[in-house]
């Protein structure tokens, strides 16, 4: 059944269940869109640690399992208290999935990794509410970041873009 008109157009359309985009598979059916902003913060470890007392304000979009987070800038942040080799590790929204993919974008701007490393990319692990800073060769070499890297009320990052799945 065909709704609407060439030229005509509902104005709203609400629902009460779900909406089913190319198919009727339960993988075809949108049942979640949500918006909002949580506390992002910095911490020396996955789960509990210590927090930089520096704190900024993350904007999500989550469309069924699928999160993207925008955070930035993140100017100034606060490391005393934090233990240095540690890995730095970053709050998120939602916990991922236990077979999350994550990826995603970091502009750093004062955050000092080793010279021979060519980026910066944030990483989500499996079912954590938590994410981590990993750097690259193009060897493919990967390291994560530690605290170290930041200079304390100095280091800060211009944005941070990452989706991951719930």
């Amino acid at each position: 059944v065909d709704l609407g008109a060439t030229g005509r157009r509902f104005k709203d359309l609400y629902l009460s269940s779900g909406l089913f985009i190319g198919g009727t598979g339960t993988a075809n059916k949108l049942d979640d869109y949500e918006e909002g902003t949580f506390t992002f913060g910095f911490h020396d470890a996955s789960s509990g640690g210590n927090a930089s007392s520096t704190t900024f304000t993350g904007h999500y979009t989550k469309i069924g399992r699928l999160v993207t987070v925008t955070v930035g800038p993140c100017n100034n942040i606060n490391t005393s208290g934090m233990t240095a080799n540690n890995f730095l590790n970053f709050d998120l929204p939602f916990a991922s999935s236990s077979n999350n993919r994550s990826a995603g974008s970091a502009v750093p701007s004062q955050v000092n990794f080793l010279a021979d490393r060519l980026g910066l990319n944030p990483f989500v692990a499996n079912g954590t509410s938590r994410g981590q800073f990993q750097t690259y060769q193009n060897a493919g070499d990967r390291g994560s970041v530690k605290v170290s890297a930041l200079t304390s009320g100095v280091s800060d990052f211009h944005s941070l873009t990452i989706s991951y799945m719930t």
